[in-house]
């Protein structure tokens, strides 16, 4: 298989093993082979095994906003962005994060290569639900609303919180910043406490929602 064969998946961003195979009819030892090379070279770029991505639409998106988002929704599926990533980006949480945070319904995972570090919790199907459809170029990639994550975020965060709270302020505890919640927001926050079916869940967005109206 020729390098030239690269060429063909302009514009598509991703690459899989099986396309390259499809396209070169080259056995599976030498597309193994051809991988190997190009991206010792620098020509191709491992995101997890099978799955790649040219130097050339690297270089071309890799600082582009959504380009990390997309790669996570394509590194494990069924996902969509959440918790800690999100918050940021609504500058929810006071600390930054730099590592882009998912939820999923298979096994808690980690990827790390040249784009950025993404991690993935499991989720029960009953919860995996909040999120909205954003685009990168003509790629759709599932966000959850900062309510959605908000709730994800304490979900998981649950169990490193004491059992008896009733006497802590948790927006403060937790330095989150809400302020901009609307009345909605709150209201569906409730809601996903109610379907979670958990009883610790609840009394930390009730903890939640009754701090942030004393400050409103």
């Amino acid at each position: 298989m020729k390098k030239s064969v690269l060429k063909k998946f302009n514009n598509s961003l991703f690459i899989t093993k099986e396309a390259l195979r499809t396209i070169s009819k080259d056995s599976e030892e030498t597309t193994t082979k051809n991988i190997y090379r190009w991206s010792k070279s620098g020509d191709l770029m491992k995101l997890k095994n099978g799955l790649y991505i040219s130097k050339e639409e690297f270089d071309l998106y890799h600082n582009t906003n959504g380009f990390k988002a997309l790669i996570a929704n394509r590194l494990r599926s069924p996902s969509y962005l959440s918790t800690e990533y999100v918050l940021s980006k609504y500058n929810i949480l006071t600390e930054a994060t730099y590592t882009v945070t998912s939820v999923t319904l298979k096994s808690t995972r980690k990827y790390e290569n040249k784009s950025g570090t993404y991690t993935y919790r499991s989720i029960k199907d009953s919860l995996f639900f909040g999120y909205i459809i954003e685009k990168f170029l003509s790629h759709s990639y599932y966000i959850a609303t900062k309510e959605k994550a908000l709730f994800d975020y304490l979900y998981f965060k649950k169990n490193t919180l004491p059992n008896n709270f009733s006497n802590v302020n948790l927006v403060e505890e937790l330095r989150l910043n809400i302020e901009d919640f609307s009345k909605l927001e709150f209201k569906n926050l409730e809601k996903f406490a109610k379907v979670s079916n958990d009883k610790k869940i609840y009394k930390i967005i009730k903890n939640i929602i009754t701090n942030a109206s004393n400050n409103i």
